[in-house]
């Protein structure tokens, strides 16, 4: 009896902490404001300031509807070790509240290491780590997803292509962003110049 009392507190415990969990991913504290999935982004700009950085794009539907949907992702790195925030709007309105990985820190800025380049990381992140690309290219395209055995209607995305030189005598890489995020890094050809 007193074993299946321990593990229902235990339960009951784990259940409190992921509904903590899930509450925190809709809203965020900026000093002694909250902002709330729903907030427009004038509100949240005057709650939490400007944000690191911006990246913007516009998505649609194919089959002959004109519908616009401006998306931004706002980021804030606050200070040095502690956790980037991203927050994304559609159409002026927050939709979700993302934290990401720990802050670089000013020291680590544009010090690439090739390796560090992965699938998944956000726009923001590749500019902290590895600053602006050598050369860049972006358009939009149609596209699709697979749900099962079933096609998505096409939606527009935007897609970056930056291209990293890290300088004589190393690999250049060729990174694809669709909608600011990395989705594959192609390694090119060797770089000659001394």
């Amino acid at each position: 009896m007193i074993r299946h009392h321990s593990t229902s507190i235990r339960l009951i415990a784990g259940l409190a902490l992921w509904a903590l969990s899930v509450g925190a991913a809709h809203a965020l504290r900026c000093d002694d404001q909250i902002v709330h999935e729903g907030d427009r982004t004038f509100d949240v700009l005057r709650k939490c300031g400007e944000p690191d950085f911006v990246d913007r794009w516009f998505e649609g539907l194919a089959f002959g509807y004109p519908i616009g949907i401006e998306v931004q992702e706002w980021y804030y790195e606050s200070t040095p070790n502690r956790l980037v925030r991203m927050l994304r709007f559609r159409n002026n309105r927050l939709v979700n509240i993302e934290t990401g990985g720990y802050s670089f820190g000013d020291t680590v800025r544009g010090a690439c290491q090739p390796q560090a380049i992965e699938p998944g990381l956000s726009k923001f992140e590749l500019l902290v780590l590895c600053g602006q690309p050598d050369a860049r290219e972006s358009w939009m395209e149609f596209r699709s997803d697979r749900v099962g055995d079933t096609l998505t209607y096409p939606v527009t995305v935007r897609v970056d292509e930056w291209i990293y030189s890290f300088g004589s005598n190393q690999f250049i890489r060729y990174v694809t962003l669709v909608n600011g995020r990395i989705t594959k890094i192609e390694t090119g050809e060797r770089e000659l110049r001394w």
